[in-house]
């Protein structure tokens, strides 16, 4: 049987670094019914906004071209991987990020994990004198069973996509991604059409709730009923005029 090790490298012209076409999925290559094994490594401890965060990096030495690194904790979960090129020893893509409950120690309870996996990659980075991370935003978010896309979700919560939050700009689509802020920002639910909201449910909120910012009643939306936002959050969006970000390529100059 191969190894997973084995499998990876199989499959190592699908990740390379240069290449941005295929959003691979290590995960389903390295895993076995979901149960990950302990690859080695040593145990590291990084502080990130007071918390005490232990991790493990495991380095694959095999492969010419690349360098993937787990980060994991006690070998039981696969946080994110980081893809490093041999040419150029600037330069990382953040190949995956997941946001397990158990991807890390901390000293602080019930904080934002995925948030605190992506903070922890880019320090990690940094030590490594890495000046420019690229990372392709196929970002998701679960509420319930529902998965949404974090790019518009995100956008119509807060203003911006998920990745932006830690100073990832868009490789072209900068003009939009402000565009689209200054569309939402310090607007409230009474300055947009009631049609927006689509879902006659929808549409009877906001008139109760018309004084409340627009970006916190959609949130609002989507955890009073999840089962009727995941059907018509796109369709929100659009209403609202918020415009299609077409690429999903993203930056970090560190």
């Amino acid at each position: 049987m191969d190894s997973k090790w084995d499998i990876i490298n199989q499959y190592k012209n699908m990740i390379n670094v240069k290449y941005w076409g295929i959003q691979c999925r290590i995960t389903n290559l390295i895993n076995e019914e979901r149960q990950y094994k302990q690859l080695g490594g040593d145990l590291k401890k990084i502080t990130i906004d007071n918390n005490d965060i232990k991790y493990n990096i495991i380095y694959n030495n095999n492969s010419n071209d690349l360098n993937i690194q787990l980060l994991t904790i006690d070998g039981s979960l696969q946080c994110g991987i980081i893809l490093f090129d041999k040419d150029n020893k600037t330069e990382a893509i953040f190949q995956d990020v997941h946001a397990y409950d158990n991807c890390y120690h901390s000293t602080v309870e019930n904080t934002s994990h995925g948030k605190m996996i992506v903070k922890l990659m880019i320090e990690i980075c940094k030590k490594k004198n890495i000046k420019k991370i690229l990372l392709s935003d196929n970002s998701i978010k679960k509420i319930d069973k529902y998965i949404l896309d974090m790019k518009i979700y995100y956008t119509m919560i807060n203003g911006y996509p998920w990745y932006v939050q830690f100073g990832f700009k868009n490789i072209s689509d900068n003009k939009i991604l402000k565009e689209n802020y200054l569309i939402l920002k310090g607007k409230k639910v009474k300055d947009f059409k009631e049609n927006v909201f689509i879902n006659k449910r929808f549409i009877e909120l906001s008139k109760e709730n018309l004084d409340m910012s627009i970006k916190k009643f959609i949130k609002l939306l989507s955890h009073y009923d999840i089962n009727i936002f995941t059907d018509v959050y796109k369709k929100m969006y659009d209403k609202l005029k918020l415009k299609e970000i077409k690429n999903n390529q993203y930056y970090l100059e560190i």
